[in-house]
Protein backbone atom coordinates (compact mmCIF):
# COMPACT_ATOMS: atom_id res chain seq x y z
CA UNK A 1 0.00 0.00 0.00
CA UNK A 2 1.21 3.20 -0.83
CA UNK A 3 0.15 5.06 2.49
CA UNK A 4 2.16 3.31 5.52
CA UNK A 5 -0.67 3.56 7.58
CA UNK A 6 -2.84 1.82 5.10
CA UNK A 7 -5.05 -1.41 5.57
CA UNK A 8 -4.50 -3.76 2.75
CA UNK A 9 -7.15 -2.31 -0.11
CA UNK A 10 -9.98 -5.22 -0.38
CA UNK A 11 -10.42 -3.46 -4.33
CA UNK A 12 -7.08 -4.38 -5.16
CA UNK A 13 -7.23 -7.59 -3.73
CA UNK A 14 -10.67 -8.41 -5.49
CA UNK A 15 -9.16 -7.24 -8.58
CA UNK A 16 -6.01 -9.23 -8.75
CA UNK A 17 -8.02 -12.48 -7.65
CA UNK A 18 -10.45 -12.20 -10.19
CA UNK A 19 -6.99 -11.32 -13.16
CA UNK A 20 -5.47 -14.76 -11.63
CA UNK A 21 -8.82 -16.32 -12.00
CA UNK A 22 -9.12 -15.57 -15.62
CA UNK A 23 -5.68 -16.14 -16.43
CA UNK A 24 -4.48 -18.46 -18.98
CA UNK A 25 -0.86 -17.94 -19.48
CA UNK A 26 -0.48 -19.40 -15.93
CA UNK A 27 0.71 -22.73 -15.51
CA UNK A 28 -1.89 -25.88 -14.44
CA UNK A 29 -2.16 -25.79 -10.15
CA UNK A 30 -3.71 -24.06 -7.07
CA UNK A 31 -2.29 -20.89 -6.40
CA UNK A 32 -2.71 -18.60 -2.69
CA UNK A 33 -2.91 -14.87 -2.86
CA UNK A 34 -2.03 -12.70 -0.06
CA UNK A 35 -2.56 -9.14 0.10
CA UNK A 36 -0.74 -7.04 3.21
CA UNK A 37 -0.14 -3.53 4.90
CA UNK A 38 3.21 -1.98 4.37
CA UNK A 39 4.74 -3.89 7.87
CA UNK A 40 7.59 -5.89 7.34
CA UNK A 41 9.58 -7.97 10.10
CA UNK A 42 12.90 -7.60 9.37
CA UNK A 43 13.54 -10.71 11.45
CA UNK A 44 11.60 -13.03 9.77
CA UNK A 45 10.80 -10.62 6.54
CA UNK A 46 6.98 -12.00 6.52
CA UNK A 47 4.54 -8.92 6.41
CA UNK A 48 1.10 -11.02 7.20
CA UNK A 49 -0.52 -9.61 9.91
CA UNK A 50 -4.84 -10.08 11.36
CA UNK A 51 -5.32 -7.57 8.97
CA UNK A 52 -3.89 -9.43 5.78
CA UNK A 53 -6.58 -10.43 3.00
CA UNK A 54 -5.81 -14.00 2.11
CA UNK A 55 -6.89 -16.15 -0.85
CA UNK A 56 -5.91 -19.78 -0.27
CA UNK A 57 -6.82 -23.20 1.76
CA UNK A 58 -9.87 -24.06 1.53
CA UNK A 59 -10.45 -21.47 -1.18
CA UNK A 60 -7.90 -21.71 -3.68
CA UNK A 61 -7.90 -20.02 -6.90
CA UNK A 62 -7.14 -23.78 -9.28
CA UNK A 63 -5.91 -23.21 -12.93
CA UNK A 64 -7.16 -26.57 -15.02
Amino acid sequence: MADMQANPSEEIFNHVTAELEEMNSIPKGTYSFSLNDNFIDKQSAEGAKDNSLKRGFPDYIIKK
